[in-house]
């Protein structure tokens, strides 16, 4: 946890979206060029992991769901020790007024 930073389950979802924002954005740049970044357009040409994801666009929406798997998997240990600890959003204190 480096500067006490930590993921939160909603973060999961905003990196997901970002994501997407930036395959809407790549996707056309791709179309305008005759490009294949984030391997939107067709599948690598030589053999990968992705061959085992279905055809193209499938294998689009296979990567997003594996994205969003792993970022749960990544974000298991977080929740698992908060469950542990007994730590909650509700359960945290509130941060201090500045009124005064």
């Amino acid at each position: 946890m480096a500067y006490r930073y930590r993921p939160t389950f909603t973060s999961i979802f905003r990196s997901l979206a970002a994501l997407l924002i930036a395959v809407a954005v790549i996707a056309p740049i791709n179309l305008w060029m005759g490009t294949n970044d984030l391997f939107l357009s067709s599948k690598p040409e030589q053999a990968s992991l992705v061959d085992f994801l279905g055809h193209w666009p499938w294998y689009i929406l296979s990567l997003t769901g594996l994205a969003l798997v792993s970022s749960l998997v990544n974000y298991l240990p977080f929740l698992i020790g908060d469950l542990v600890s007994g730590r909650s959003r509700a359960k945290r204190p509130a941060p201090p007024s500045s009124t005064g």
